[in-house]
Formats: C-alpha cells, structure tokens, sequence
C-alpha cells in the first residue's frame, strides 16, 4: 500500500507537471511540488501516531505492569528470602560443625587414653599370670613332697 500511495503521488506530480510544462503556466509547477511534499505527511503521521500510541502504552505499564510482571517480582522476592534462610542455615552447620569438630576430637583423645589405660592393665595381668602359674607350680610342689 506504501508503494502504491508513493507511485500514486509521484504520478499525480508528473502530470501536473506535464500539463503545466504544455501549458506555460508557473503555478502548475508549485502545485507538483506540493504533491511531491504530501507524500511524506501520511506516512510521517502515521509513524507519529504509532510513537504516540507507544509511549501512552509504556507509560501505562510502568504504572500498573502487567500480571506475570508482578508474579516475576514475587517469586523474585520469595527466592531472595530463601537464599537468606538459606545462608543464615549455613552459618549455624558451619558453627554446629566446628563444635561437633571439638567434640570429636576430645572423645578421640578419650578414648585413646582409655585403651592406653586398658593397655596397662592388661599389661599388669599378664605379669600377674606368670606370678599365679608360677604360685600354682610351687602348690603342686608342695602337696607332691610329702608323698
């Protein structure tokens, strides 16, 4: 249609031109001209209307958006406040961690003093055992002399 409107404008200029050319007056010839200009004003208003309709549309929008505008800013701040639970839980592990860290190696240095402790003793009972063995030897001993 932009195509057809421009060839129509140019083609009514061309022949107010050639009519004012064969009839030697000058008017004809400002009359071109101004069919000439005109074929700039339908569509420049045109394009000044669609800016126009644009902006009004933007501005709407920026007052009250749209609906999934507004669900995408909830969800956004539903998110920020679970990234903040979030990191608030990951403080108190990384606290709870340490703690259970310090407990962990007290009850290994416990436990590790219990089997040196259980060690010894063990030790001690062995040394025991020669003395008993050695005691029941000398018992038998004993009741085989008077024999």
């Amino acid at each position: 249609m932009l195509v057809l409107a421009i060839c129509g404008h140019v083609v009514s200029a061309a022949v107010i031109a050639v009519v004012t050319f064969f009839s030697g007056a000058q008017t004809g010839y400002y009359f071109a001209g101004f069919y000439l200009l005109a074929t700039g004003f339908r569509p420049i208003a045109a394009y000044t209307s669609h800016l126009r309709d644009r902006v009004r549309t933007l501005g709407r929008e920026v007052r009250y958006p749209r609906a999934d505008v507004v669900a995408l800013r909830d969800q956004v701040f539903e998110l920020e406040e679970t990234a903040r639970g979030l990191r608030r839980d990951v403080e108190k592990l990384t606290v709870d961690h340490r703690a259970l860290e310090l407990a962990d190696h007290d009850l290994g240095r416990r436990i590790t003093l219990m089997a040196r402790r259980f060690d010894e003793t063990v030790d001690g009972l062995s040394d025991n055992q020669e003395v008993i063995t050695g005691l029941k030897a000398f018992l038998r001993l004993v009741r085989a002399e008077p024999v």
